[in-house]
């Protein structure tokens, strides 16, 4: 009787995973009182290579070099999807601006870079400086944490407890800062729970798609 009850309950999991793989967790915006003022004459942003911070607990057996590196790749990744979502949105006449082209972006960070590394000149300059370099009105900074709350082992066994067992988790926060002072205009911070099965790549494409339709420069 009991196994046949946890089997029945397993069942409906599964199928409750396949439509609903994600668990939402908590959003917040902000958004500068006079961002209106600046939406009238900002004509070009660039999205930068997002900050990846990797929990690595749950990684194996990783050197702090493979972290970072895989950190930086990530970051790359996501940004180019971002970008890519936004451009799109831009081609169908949803945004007042455009957006740079990310190879045109990391291109001037390495070059600005003594190591032509990207990643040192985002942390060297300030949004304003980096406005300059790159030649737009404003800069899209996002900081992204990835993690694993639970192994797979534990997530079932969670789940078939009391419903919910995250094996990824996505803590993300978007903000534009504008090129003269360096204040930031707006920011969305949101955060995703995976379920058994989900991908991190798939949660971050989930956020993506969800700050896509923050994102303050709608006409």
């Amino acid at each position: 009787m009991v196994v046949t009850l946890l089997s029945n309950r397993f069942t409906y999991l599964i199928l409750i995973f396949a439509v609903f793989p994600f668990l939402t967790g908590c959003s917040s915006a902000y958004i500068d009182p006079d961002f209106a003022q600046f939406k009238q004459t900002h004509k070009k942003v660039a999205v930068l290579p997002f900050l990846v911070k990797i929990d690595s607990k749950r990684l194996g057996d990783v050197t702090v070099n493979d972290i970072e590196n895989m950190q930086k790749e990530r970051g790359f990744e996501f940004q180019k999807q971002l970008h890519d979502r936004y451009l799109r949105n831009q081609r169908r006449g949803k945004y007042t601006v455009e957006f740079k082209d990310v190879a045109q972006i990391n291109e001037l960070l390495e070059a600005k870079s003594n190591n032509h590394d990207a990643y040192e000149t985002l942390h060297l300059l300030t949004k304003p400086e980096l406005c300059e370099l790159l030649e737009v009105d404003s800069v899209i900074v996002v900081n992204l944490e990835l993690s694993k709350p639970l192994g797979m082992a534990t997530a079932v066994a969670t789940t078939l407890l009391i419903g919910t067992g995250a094996t990824e988790r996505a803590v993300a926060s978007f903000a534009i800062y504008e090129r003269d002072s360096g204040v930031r205009l707006w920011s969305y911070d949101t955060s995703m729970d995976g379920m058994i099965w989900t991908t991190s790549n798939r949660l971050v494409k989930s956020l993506i798609k969800e700050t896509a339709r923050e994102f303050p420069y709608r006409r």
